[in-house]
Parts: structure tokens; C-alpha cells; sequence
């Protein structure tokens, strides 16, 4: 045995750091298996019949069809929300995730199988599915975080597993593009993805608990410490019978986080589903160079989320800004900017059209500082919920922007896609003037609501003691006719 003093599980910090990597890697799985489809489907066309189960198959779906395709996930992604962060807040993030991102890698293997013998109605219920057990991830997410990371280190560690969704979708731009320019056809890409995705789940059942002092193998100083920093909000959440929704659903701050998340979901989900087809058509790029220019864009985001998520940190360490103007620049900076190079990319050649694209996604990584975090800075006690409510709604947008693109882009032509790409910049531009004007950092007071009545118990509770109080006075009464 090591002597005491070396033990790793004695190492102050060492495992919570672990959790969040581990965490963070699957919010990597979440987009990387999410968005495995985006690429491959550039292949998908005309079709060819064939009799095999090699899946070189190809199909003619046009632009609306493929909207439905792509719109499919969101679907069931957006109403899966409220479940998810119910299950989340009753189970604890732990199960809920592992069994949320299990189901996904199962579906993903299984997406060339739809194709194959369901074709694009196969597909669309698949990605349907997917998208109902796909959403209970961030509140699950959001629910470890709050447990395991100390308020010090929160801007980092969560802008940290946050991006995540940029390696995630880094990876389901580079490694399809890889595969489709290698091989024949795309089935390779899905069992991989899923293999991998796989592997991730059996880790996170041995490495992640709900909460640190369930973990076997931390330390007893950075158990104490943990419950010092943090110890009281996870004994608040145990108490907790009740979600405040009345006050949280008249929240302004939270309304502005819903409305941030709907101008940043219109553009990711947007960008995410048809930028491999306007670098694969419209800037005619092959697979191979059309997956490492995606790549690369979210490689960038992820680096900036970091840097961002520190430079939020220094900022309000060292009294520069508060949070609330923090979380206001770097929202900004996530949405009208990127939106300006979208504009922008239309109008140069192809060469400064993939530099426009790689900028636009890339200064986009500066949400997980801005909006993102906002959501532990208000309610640290019902993150969970929140959390599911911001991303249910929000996920709204997405799926509008995703209906619209197939509408308005029926030929491909650079000048749908310039009033498809001009629409989002407007969309950015509006909903980040509405958290400006109405986000705060501040922890807002309903945040305590395990502990203070909502006003409609308060209400229920008057009237119970009124009919309380009349009650006594008539037995009081009938008692008093009785001496007599």
C-alpha cells in the first residue's frame, strides 16, 4: 500500500476535477452522437438502389424533406424537457444521465438500420426518440455541477464542460467527414460514434455521484471542503418539496434567459444542421475538407469558451464588472458578433465565405460565459429545473429556424441562403437587446423558496387558518350554549 501522504483519493481537489472532466465528456457525447446525421446526410443523395446492408445507399430528399429530417430530433427534444428535469430533481442527475446518453448511443447505432429499411420515415421517427431522451442531459448536467463545483471556480468549470458541445460537435464534423471521404458508405459513422459513446457511459458509472460525500473514493479535506463551499445548497435541495414556478415563471431574469436561449438556439441549431451543406454545396467542398473546416470552427469555440469563462472569472474577482454586466458583454459577444460574420460570409468570395463561417462559430463559444452560467448565478437551488425550462423553450427557436431554412431554401442559391442568414442575424440582434435590458446575476429570492412559502400557499395557507379560526369560534360557541 502507499503510505497515507501519497493516497490519490487524499489529494485535495483531485476528484472533483475528475467529475467534471467526465461530465464534460458527456456533454462531448451529447453533440457528438447528436449531430453524427448533419454530414452524412450531404451523402444521402440521388438514389440508387440496392438489395446489400453495406448502406451505400442513396436517397433524393429535397429541402423541405430534409428539414422534417433534421427537425425531427427537436421535436421530441423540446417537449422532453419538463420530464427530464422532473426526473432529474427526483432521482438526482447521476442516473438520469447515464441513462439519457445510453438510449442515445443504442438510437445512433441504430440510425443507419432506419434508414436502410424505413428510409427518411424511419429516420425521422428515430431522430424523434432521440431527441426525447437527449433532453434530460443538461438539467442533469446543470444538477451535477451545482452539487460538485464550488462557487470560486464555477465560471471556469462550467464554461469548461459547457464546451463540451463545441469538441462534440468539433468531432461530428472531422470524424464523419474522415469516414464519408474513405469509404463507401455511412453506416461506418453511426456504429463508430455509438462504440465510443458507449465507452463513456461504462466510465461515468464508476467515476460520478450526485454528490460529493456519496463519492468513495474523495478525500476527507476536499469532502469538508466541498460541504463548507457548498454543502448547504445540497441540503437545501433535499429538503425542498417545491418547485417555486409561479414566481419563477414572473421572473424577468428568467425570462430573459429564456429569450437569450431561443436568438442562440435559431442560430446553432440552424448553423449546425445546414453549414455542412453550404460548405458541401454552396462552397463546394469535398467531405474530407467540409468536416475539417467544421471541425476547426468548433475547436475555436470550445478554446474561446474557456477563455471566456476565465476572463468572466478575473473580471469579477478583481471587482471590474459585476456578474450581471459580465454575463450582459459576454452574451453580446456570442450573438451580434457571430451573427455579422454570418451576414458577412455571403458576400465574399469562397475563401473569406469558410473564414466568415469558422469566426461566426467560433466567437459563438462566448454563450457558456454569458447566458449559460446565468442560470446557477439566479437559482443554484432548482438548476435543474430551470435549466430544463430555458432549454425546452428555447429549443422552440431552433426548431423554427430549422422549418424556415427548408422553406426558404428550395434551390440552394446563395441568395436563399443570404435571406436565411440575414433572418438569424436579426433574430440574434433582438433577443440579445431583451437580456440586456432584463438578465441580472444577482441570486433572486425565490431561489429560497424551500424554506419561504410562494404567495399562492401563503394564500391557501390564510385561508386554511381563517376556516381554522371560524371553526373554533363555533365549537366555541356551541361549548358555551351547552354550560348555559
Amino acid at each position: 500500500m502507499l503510505p497515507r501522504k501519497l493516497r490519490i483519493n487524499d489529494i485535495n481537489g483531485i476528484q472533483r476535477f475528475i467529475v467534471v472532466f467526465v461530465i464534460f465528456l458527456g456533454v462531448v457525447m451529447n453533440f457528438f452522437t447528436r449531430h453524427s446525421l448533419n454530414l452524412a446526410m450531404t451523402k444521402l443523395n440521388p438514389k440508387v438502389e440496392t438489395k446489400s446492408l453495406s448502406f451505400t445507399e442513396t436517397y433524393v430528399w429535397n429541402s423541405k424533406l430534409e428539414s422534417y429530417i433534421h427537425a425531427a430530433f427537436y421535436v421530441g427534444y423540446v417537449p422532453g424537457h419538463g420530464p427530464g428535469a422532473y426526473l432529474t430533481q427526483k432521482f438526482g442527475g447521476k442516473i438520469v444521465l447515464n441513462v439519457s446518453l445510453f438510449a442515445v448511443c443504442i438510437l445512433t447505432a441504430l440510425t443507419p438500420i432506419s434508414v436502410k429499411f424505413g428510409q427518411h420515415i424511419g429516420l425521422i421517427i428515430l431522430r424523434f426518440v432521440m431527441g426525447i431522451m437527449a433532453a434530460p442531459v443538461f438539467p442533469a448536467v446543470g444538477n451535477l455541477l451545482s452539487a460538485w463545483v464550488p462557487l470560486k471556480e464555477r465560471s471556469v468549470s462550467s464554461a469548461f464542460v459547457l464546451g463540451g458541445v463545441q469538441i462534440g460537435s468539433m468531432l461530428s464534423g472531422f470524424l464523419p467527414g474522415e469516414i464519408l471521404h474513405n469509404t463507401k458508405g455511412y453506416g461506418t459513422v453511426f456504429f463508430i460514434i455509438s462504440g465510443i459513446c458507449l465507452a463513456w457511459c461504462i466510465l461515468f458509472q464508476f467515476t460520478v455521484t450526485d454528490r460529493p460525500e456519496h463519492h468513495p473514493r474523495i478525500g476527507d479535506e476536499e469532502k469538508d471542503y466541498l460541504r463548507r463551499e457548498i454543502g448547504e445548497l445540497c441540503e437545501k435541495k433535499k429538503s425542498a418539496s417545491e418547485i417555486p414556478w409561479t414566481s419563477l415563471l414572473t421572473s424577468k431574469p428568467v425570462w430573459a434567459l429564456i429569450v437569450a436561449q431561443i436568438g442562440h438556439d435559431w442560430a446553432v441549431f440552424f448553423m449546425s444542421s445546414y453549414i455542412p451543406k453550404y460548405f458541401k454545396n454552396a462552397l463546394e467542398l469535398n467531405f474530407q475538407l467540409a468536416g475539417r473546416y467544421i471541425g476547426l470552427a468548433y475547436f475555436i469555440a470550445w478554446i474561446f469558451s474557456i477563455f471566456c469563462g476565465y476572463l468572466s472569472g478575473l473580471l469579477i474577482r478583481r471587482n471590474i464588472t459585476t456578474i450581471t454586466w459580465s454575463r450582459k458583454m459576454f452574451t453580446i459577444l456570442s450573438t451580434v458578433v457571430p451573427g455579422v460574420f454570418l451576414v458577412l460570409g455571403t458576400y465574399v468570395s469562397h475563401k473569406w465565405a469558410i473564414a466568415c463561417m469558422i469566426l461566426c462559430l467560433g466567437l459563438m463559444g462566448a454563450f457558456y460565459a454569458g447566458n449559460r452560467i446565468n442560470v446557477l448565478d439566479i437559482c443554484p437551488n432548482y438548476t435543474a429545473s430551470l435549466l430544463g425550462l430555458v432549454n425546452g423553450i428555447g429549443a422552440v427557436g431552433g426548431l423554427i429556424a430549422i422549418f424556415s431554412a427548408g422553406e426558404l431554401m428550395p434551390n440552394n442559391e446563395v441568395r436563399d441562403w443570404q435571406v436565411v442568414f440575414w433572418i438569424t442575424f436579426g433574430v440574434l440582434g433582438v433577443t440579445a437587446l431583451v437580456y440586456v435590458i432584463f438578465a441580472s446575476g444577482e441570486k433572486q429570492s425565490w431561489n429560497e423558496n424551500s424554506l419561504e412559502e410562494n404567495w399562492l400557499r401563503k394564500l391557501l395557507k390564510r385561508k386554511s387558518e381563517h376556516r381554522g379560526e371560524i371553526e373554533r369560534e363555533r365549537q366555541s360557541k356551541i361549548v358555551g350554549e351547552d354550560d348555559q
